[in-house]
């Protein structure tokens, strides 16, 4: 069962939260700021998902989705953002092969989607981990 996650993100912040936790939910979890980082990653035989920011400063997200898509075909593409589900650019992406949209957030929602996405969804009764460190808590 293929158990890899390509994160593209931005922010560094981000990055490093979703990971720890994706990681914690039992996927390994590739991260990359850019374009030209997921690219690196490109064609990769065992992505069950691919987790990717909309906002990623002056990249053109449109031209990276189909880049993503072509390089891996069949693998899911969830967009994860703070924007609006009624952003023009949700809904053209979803339109030129994003599979999901998720609201930046709650991190269980986003490991219960890419499970969703995935396939993974018969491991949806595993209650995801909580992550506390000293005064805030992710959950």
């Amino acid at each position: 069962m293929k158990r890899k996650v390509l994160f593209i993100d931005d922010e560094n912040s981000w990055r490093t939260m979703v990971s720890m936790f994706l990681r914690l939910a039992g996927y390994e979890c590739l991260t990359a700021k850019d374009a030209i980082g997921s690219m690196l990653y490109s064609g990769e035989d065992d992505l069950a998902a691919i987790i990717l920011d909309v906002n990623l400063g002056s990249e053109n997200t449109n031209d990276l989705l189909k880049s993503l898509k072509e390089a891996n075909p069949g693998v899911p593409v969830v967009l994860y953002t703070g924007l609006e589900n009624t952003d023009p650019s949700i809904k053209r992406l979803l339109e030129e092969g994003a599979n999901e949209y998720l609201r930046k957030g709650n991190l269980q929602d986003l490991v219960q989607c890419v499970r969703v996405v995935a396939g993974h969804s018969a491991n949806r009764l595993q209650k995801p981990p909580m992550l506390q460190t000293s005064a805030w808590q992710v959950v």
